[in-house]
């Protein structure tokens, strides 16, 4: 299973169109919960710029065995390296949306 921390309906559109089209599971949440949610998730995705405070979270999640990516602007450059520093694997929104099915098929 997937977790996603997205509120963007057309971003979550488009998540749910390409996980379907990878016979891939995902769960849409907020940042309040994002750590229940991603419980039995193999793979929890977090819109850094809508929930900058998910990176507090991070450890808290890849010690429960989750790969944790977070997707934002490549301009942010503050939020990345504190993302970053808390384990997080941090890629651009465009690599994500290029990326998508790649991520979700993993």
């Amino acid at each position: 299973m997937r977790v996603v921390a997205c509120v963007d309906l057309y971003f979550q559109a488009k998540i749910d169109g390409i996980a379907k089209y990878v016979n891939s599971r995902v769960t849409f949440c907020n940042e309040h919960d994002l750590v229940e949610k991603a419980k039995e998730a193999q793979l929890a995705v977090i819109d850094l710029e809508t929930f900058p405070g998910t990176i507090a979270m991070v450890p808290s999640l890849k010690a429960r065995g989750a790969q944790v990516i977070g997707f934002l602007s490549h301009a942010n450059t503050e939020l990345r390296q504190q993302a970053q520093q808390a384990g997080c694997m941090v890629v651009s929104r465009a690599f994500f949306s290029e990326r998508l099915a790649e991520i979700l098929k993993e």
